[in-house]
């Protein structure tokens, strides 16, 4: 009965950390973390299918992780946490190059464009601070969130929303729902 963020942030957050930190103490670890993060893809797809599908006319959300970023399963919460939202959405998945984002916001024209970012982007920071300020002129919503937002960035434009888990992203989608 729980919320898709509740349960992103709780229980799935917690085991991958500890997963995630296995890798340290050799192959064996690394396994573990690839088939635990199989195991919660194939979880969150099947959580997915029992979200009500959305209105008519729904918003679209659309996001990714950026280039260098390997990680699919921030963005695939993000995902589900708009779809539970109400928003139609779109999921560019990881290691996601600008161009491509460039190219899908402009082909779709979402309401909603979402960076999940848990490593560190491939392309420099300022290539992410260029993205972001160049989707700042569009009439458009941004939200950039992950851990890997806690490290040294030139400045974030204003209108960036720089959430820190996928309850503040559930509570900001609702705010703009209702």
């Amino acid at each position: 009965g729980a919320a898709p963020a509740a349960l992103f942030d709780g229980p799935m957050r917690q085991a991958m950390l500890r997963i995630g930190a296995l890798w340290q103490h050799g192959e064996e670890g690394i396994y573990h973390e690839h088939l635990a993060t199989t195991i919660c893809l194939e979880a969150i797809a099947r959580l997915h299918t029992v979200i009500p599908p959305p209105a008519p006319g729904a918003p679209l959300a659309l996001g990714g992780a950026p280039e260098g970023d390997p990680y699919m399963l921030p963005s695939l919460m993000a995902a589900t946490v708009l779809a539970d939202s109400g928003y139609r959405t779109m999921n560019l998945g990881a290691n996601t190059p600008w161009g491509a984002f460039r190219k899908a916001v402009e082909a779709n024209q979402p309401r909603l464009l979402w960076l999940a970012v848990l490593g560190h982007p491939g392309s420099d920071r300022q290539s992410m601070a260029e993205f972001l300020h160049e989707m700042a002129a569009l009439p458009l919503e941004i939200v950039v969130g992950g851990s890997g937002v806690a490290l040294p960035m030139p400045a974030w434009p204003a209108s960036v929303h720089v959430l820190p888990n996928m309850e503040a992203l559930a509570a900001l989608a609702a705010r703009r729902a209702g």
